[in-house]
C-alpha cells in the first residue's frame, strides 16, 4: 500500500441494510407510512415502529440498524418530543450503536436543531429534517433511494439530485441540514 492510499477517503458498503423507520410523539401517521413504503420498495429489512416514550426509541437502537429514520417533534432547546433527550444523545446513541444515518425527518424549527442537535464529530450521516413539504420529502426519499440502490454514495446521490451550490434554489427539495460525518456510505 502506497502512502497516498492512507489518506485516500474509502466507500463504506453496508450489505443487508437493517432499516427502522418509527415515530415519536405527535406526527401525521401518513407520513410515518409514506416514508415507510419509500424504504420498503428499496431494502427488505425495514422496520415500522410507533414508540410512546423516548426510552423506548433509544433503546431500539441497541438492535444495531444502518438507518434510523425518525418522525418526531423537536423543540426549540432540541429536546426530542417533548423528553429529556436531547437531539444530541440521540445522535451519540446512534452513532454508538453502529448507525450509519439518522433522518430526522419531521419538520422542525431549525433552532432546535442549531441548540440541541449537536453532531460532536460522530461518525454517521445525520439529516436534519426543516420543512418536509407536501410531496417534496417523499419524492425527494424516493429519488435518493432510487441513486443509492444502484450503486451511488449518498452524498454523491445527494448532490446529483440537489447540486451543492451556494445560491441554488432546489425547489423539488425538502429543507433539511445534510451532515456527512461517515461520508461515502453506500447502502446496498
Amino acid at each position: 500500500m502506497s502512502l497516498l492510499n492512507l489518506f485516500k477517503r474509502r466507500t463504506q458498503d453496508v450489505f443487508y441494510t437493517r432499516i427502522l423507520v418509527c415515530s415519536l410523539g405527535a406526527v401525521a401517521e401518513s407520513d410515518l407510512i409514506s416514508d415507510f413504503d419509500i424504504y420498503s420498495r428499496h431494502f427488505g429489512g425495514v422496520k415500522l415502529e410507533r414508540f410512546t416514550d423516548a426510552d423506548q426509541l433509544m433503546r431500539s437502537l441497541s438492535d444495531k440498524y444502518d438507518i434510523v429514520h425518525v418522525l418526531a417533534p423537536v423543540s426549540s432547546d432540541g429536546h426530542v418530543a417533548g423528553s429529556q433527550i436531547t437531539g444530541t444523545e440521540l445522535i451519540e446513541k446512534s452513532s454508538g450503536w453502529g448507525t450509519k444515518l439518522l433522518w430526522l425527518a419531521s419538520s422542525n424549527e431549525p433552532e432546535g436543531y442549531i441548540k440541541g442537535c449537536k453532531v460532536n464529530g460522530n461518525k454517521l450521516n445525520v439529516v436534519m429534517t426543516v420543512d418536509r413539504g407536501e410531496h417534496r420529502l417523499p419524492d425527494f426519499l424516493e429519488k435518493l433511494l432510487t441513486q443509492m440502490h444502484a450503486g451511488a454514495s449518498m452524498p454523491v446521490a445527494w448532490n446529483r439530485i440537489a447540486p451543492q451550490i451556494p445560491g441554488k434554489p432546489h425547489p423539488d427539495a425538502p429543507v433539511t441540514i445534510f451532515y456527512s460525518g461517515l461520508g461515502q456510505v453506500r447502502f446496498l
